[in-house]
């Protein structure tokens, strides 16, 4: 009595590809987004039919167990291709979606009564189509999705060498090696490790996916969305461990409240829109002021916080000046007019024998900013804390 039988295996995968493939779908039904798993669950819904097809052979018309089977066969690779592709950003070429497909039908159909050829032609093509999913998994890896990337792609490189295994086989094996239905322990094995690879590699997309979406959470939780720079809570978070580790050093440290003059006009001149382009321009020119380890974010509306760790009062004066001129050297088109824009800075400083908290320093930035408005705007105001929390 056999313990293993090669068409059982083959049900039991197909089965399971049809499982997974309508557990993403109906998990995913309706908010799809361009992150390949709507593809990924179709390339399931192929292998599915192509391996239920294979699995009736003898009991089927050759045209369906051979031909169609392995046409859908490369179509699943083609999707999960494509999928890999999407999920990265990028398009997939036309040639390498519909060419494996398209050469799979003439070949199998041209050499449908001859098995070794059909072996050989499959463990390349096949090889070669996971080969260039697991190349592209490897080689579009970021660096902090570098994990599940490789964890897939080793998936899909495991299952082209099983490929390339079996095309060898052909070309130098014994004959009674080449049929598939032998339910021998090498042939059910190498099923069954083949297919337990292909569930690693649905495993490994869907912790992609999910590792992904997790990252866009936590930039949704620490980034204003409209500036795509620190929001107030992560600023302050960050503010209050730089100042702890100033203070730890003996570090200088400066804080610079950043305020659009009258940017209320600009909004009821020109509308909220161009009030939003002037506030993402405004960003972007402070970036390539700032260096790496300084710490900028939206406090709210039109204002801005920006902590200098290691500055001393002289260089966040220096610091401010610089940003200040720029921008008011800066225009901004809208309707015709150029918007002219102008800041006014409140600037503090901490010695490293300071103690003042983090609110403290807010605090009196604040008033160094609302003195600089008071004062006719366009200009820089820094108090000390010392004096003005006395």
């Amino acid at each position: 009595m056999t313990l293993l039988d090669a068409r059982t295996i083959m049900a039991v995968m197909a089965i399971s590809c049809l499982i997974v493939s309508a557990g993403l779908f109906i998990t995913h039904a309706g908010r799809f987004r361009r992150d390949g798993m709507r593809l990924w669950a179709a390339g399931f819904a192929f292998l599915f039919a192509a391996w239920a097809l294979i699995g009736a052979r003898s009991l089927i018309p050759d045209i369906f167990s051979i031909v169609v089977a392995n046409a859908f066969q490369a179509v699943s690779y083609a999707l999960f291709y494509a999928a890999v592709r999407e999920f990265q950003g990028k398009a997939s070429r036309h040639d390498v979606l519909i060419l494996p497909a398209l050469a799979a039908v003439i070949f199998f159909w041209v050499y449908i009564d001859n098995l070794a050829y059909r072996v050989i032609f499959s463990g390349f093509l096949f090889g070669l189509q996971c080969a260039l999913i697991a190349w592209t998994l490897f080689s579009g890896a970021p660096i902090r999705l570098r994990r599940t990337h490789w964890l897939t792609g080793c998936a899909f490189l495991v299952a082209s060498l099983l490929w390339v295994f079996r095309m060898l086989d052909a070309l130098v094996g014994p004959p009674e090696n080449l049929p598939l239905m032998t339910s021998s322990l090498a042939r059910c094995g190498s099923l069954m490790i083949g297919f337990g690879f292909f569930l690693l590699s649905s495993y490994g997309f869907l912790l992609m996916t999910r590792e992904r979406a997790d990252q866009e959470n936590e930039r949704l939780a620490t980034l204003d969305s409209l500036t795509e720079i620190f929001n107030r809570r992560t600023f302050l978070d960050l503010a209050e461990k730089e100042i702890a580790r100033s203070r730890r050093n003996g570090f200088p440290l400066a804080l610079l409240m950043v305020d659009f003059d009258h940017f209320k006009k600009i909004n009821d001149t020109y509308g909220h829109l161009t009030g939003d382009v002037i506030l993402k321009a405004f960003t972007a020119l402070t970036l390539t002021c700032l260096r790496r380890n300084d710490i900028f974010g939206r406090y709210g509306g039109e204002e801005f916080a920006i902590l200098l760790p290691e500055t001393d009062s002289r260089g966040a004066q220096f610091f401010a000046e610089r940003l200040r001129s720029r921008i008011a050297a800066a225009a901004m088109p809208a309707g015709g007019d150029a918007v002219n824009w102008t800041v006014s800075i409140g600037i503090t400083s901490l010695s490293g024998a300071d103690t003042t908290d983090l609110d403290g320093i807010l605090r009196v930035a604040d008033e160094a900013l609302y003195a600089a408005k008071n004062r006719g705007r366009d200009r820089i105001v820094q108090l000390a804390t010392a004096v003005a929390l006395k």
